[in-house]
């Protein structure tokens, strides 16, 4: 990890578990609405950036998926705003780094969502920058888009920033953002993108490890 002068760090499984309480927002909405899907339904759900129009896809009325949406979102508030918590290991590292380094967070989430988790962890004062859903106007990760403007934002060049995050879509935005990326690999994943990441870490002590290991 030579010349990293700064670190951009993924939000939603990387710095904070999250996935189970966007299931249970989700869950209770769907519930209240009376409707019942599969699993893999649900899980394409999960990770749908426009609900209501996937729930329309599903044959869910308009004005019931849009009730769903917001219920869900508000939920989604709700629930981060008491509950979220950060991963075991991360919140030491993001501070022992930003000691160092200027550090950003780029994420998918929603301003709302991101709101919420700054209200239970504080991480608007933590982060330089961030980044979130609502600022990339629909240029999703694996698009750059996210990337490139927190770099610039920084004002550092994206050859000298890390991203860190856990899945192969930080990944792929990382490489055509022309910025270095190290995989948070918690699960052992045996998924062939790991083998494009720059970096791999199993846990945040290891990670830690390999940037003191740069200085």
């Amino acid at each position: 990890m030579e010349n990293i002068h700064g670190v951009i760090f993924d939000l939603d499984g990387t710095l904070v578990e999250s996935a189970p309480l966007y299931r249970e927002a989700l869950v209770i909405a769907l519930q209240n609405c009376q409707i019942c899907l599969d699993t893999p339904q649900l899980e394409n759900l999960l990770s749908s950036m426009n609900l209501v129009e996937d729930l329309k896809l599903l044959s869910v009325e308009d004005e019931i998926a849009q009730h769903i949406a917001q219920l869900r979102d508000e939920l989604v508030y709700a629930i981060f705003s008491e509950r979220v918590d950060w991963i075991e290991g991360a919140e030491n590292i993001v501070n022992t780094t930003k000691a160092r380094i200027p550090i950003g967070l780029v994420t998918s989430a929603w301003t709302k969502t991101v709101d919420a988790v700054h209200r239970r962890l504080g991480i608007k004062n933590i982060f330089k920058v961030i980044i979130d859903g609502n600022s990339v106007h629909g240029r999703y990760k694996p698009d750059p888009y996210g990337l490139q403007l927190a770099a610039q934002l920084l004002d550092l060049p994206p050859k000298n920033l890390l991203y860190v995050g856990d899945s192969e879509t930080d990944v792929v935005a990382a490489s055509a953002a022309g910025i270095r990326s190290c995989l948070l690999n918690r699960n052992a994943h045996t998924d062939s993108f790991k083998l494009s990441a720059d970096y791999c870490a199993h846990s945040w002590q290891e990670f830690g490890k390999l940037l003191e290991a740069a200085e």
